[in-house]
Order: structure tokens, then sequence, then C-alpha cells
């Protein structure tokens, strides 16, 4: 019975697999309060930040945003990244961190970054990627290397030739250095965390419905 449960249900995203799409009004509310929390959360991950160069700070938005596409899925998780960074960008004030240009212009190419990252995994976990810890954390380094890409083509265009030779290097040195160095370690964790919290989430989930059935 689980097993046949578990194959009718291997494509849906945390949330979906929580309240089914059969729902009604019940799945708009909770979609509602399940975008505007991951909004909030990356906010407030925003907050605790280290500059251990004048660039881009570390974080706990990565985590978050990994989150976001598995529990949400591809267009949830699209919808509240984006909404994020567009209400950034209309703020302009530093309150939770929501200015997407609050801090330093540099680090923005990343948040860029957030939005496609969290598109890609939820594309994944529709697809039966959420239930395997090995799988999810394949397609979460993806999600990371797409966060990557947006925020090291940004360093390197908009890296200023005074700051390139005050540091004494090349601008493709000063990208890996200020984009990359401080942050793999870190960003690794994060992703160990997070692919395997889902596929916990998922299995209990599971358990518990077929349990009540």
């Amino acid at each position: 019975m689980q097993e046949k449960y578990i194959r009718s249900n291997k494509g849906l995203s945390l949330l979906d697999l929580v309240i089914p799409r059969d729902k009604g009004n019940i799945n708009v509310i909770v979609d509602f309060l399940a975008i505007i929390s991951f909004i909030a959360a990356t906010g407030l991950a925003a907050q605790f930040k280290v500059y251990l160069n004048p660039a881009v700070p570390i974080t706990g938005q990565t985590f978050v945003v990994l989150m976001a596409g598995a529990v949400l899925g591809m267009r949830k998780g699209f919808i509240a990244i984006s909404l994020y960074a567009i209400l950034g960008w209309a703020n302009h004030v530093e309150v939770i961190d929501f200015s997407m240009f609050a801090g330093s212009f540099l680090s923005k190419g990343y948040v860029l970054g957030f939005i496609a990252a969290a598109t890609v995994i939820g594309y994944f976990v529709e697809r039966g990627w959420g239930r395997n810890p090995i799988r999810l954390a394949a397609i979460m380094f993806i999600g990371e290397l797409v966060i990557y890409g947006f925020g090291l083509f940004w360093l390197g265009i908009f890296i200023t030739p005074e700051q390139i030779l005050s540091n004494e290097t090349t601008r493709l040195g000063l990208v890996y250095s200020w984009g990359v160095g401080n942050f793999w370690i870190g960003d690794t964790i994060k992703l160990v965390l997070a692919a395997s919290l889902v596929p916990t989430l998922t299995k209990l989930i599971d358990t518990l419905k077929t349990n009540v059935r």
C-alpha cells in the first residue's frame, strides 16, 4: 500500500504532498502563506551576514533558496524568490535586507541566480528527484552552479579597474577570490543539509499518510 502511494505521489513537491492539489480554496490559502513565508525567510536569512571581502557577504540565503525549490516546486519557488527580489528592488531601504541594492551592489547577481536556482530545483523535484537525497543533492548542486554563474558574471562586469589594481590581481582572479573562495565550503554544508532534510520530511509525511489510511 505504501509503495503504491509513493508511486502515485512521486512527482509532488513537499508542499503539494502535504496539501493535495484537489483542495480548492485551501490550496490558494496554503500557497499564499507558503510563498510569503519563503519571501520572509529569504529576507531574514540575509540578516545573518559576514563580509570576508567588500563585495559579497556570507549569508543563509542559499539554504532558503534550495529549500524553496524543493518545498514549493517550480512555479511557486519561482514566484517566491522573484517577489523577494522585486520587493527589494522597489524598496531601496534596508529593513530586513529586502532592498536588492542594499549592501554591496556587486553581490546582486546572486539574487538573480536565486530565482533561476529555485526554478531549476523545483522543476526536477516535480519529476521525482526530491525523494532520494543523492539525486536531490545532484540537482541542488546544479542549482548552486546556477547561482554562482549569475553571481560571478555580475561580478565580472561590475568590478572596477581600480579594485583590480588595488588588489594586485587580474579580473578573473578577483572574481574568484570575492565570489567563490570564501563560499564553497559553507555552500556545500547548506546543500548537504537541504538535500538530507527534504527527503527525510517527505518520508515522514509518506509514513503518516499511509498509516492514517
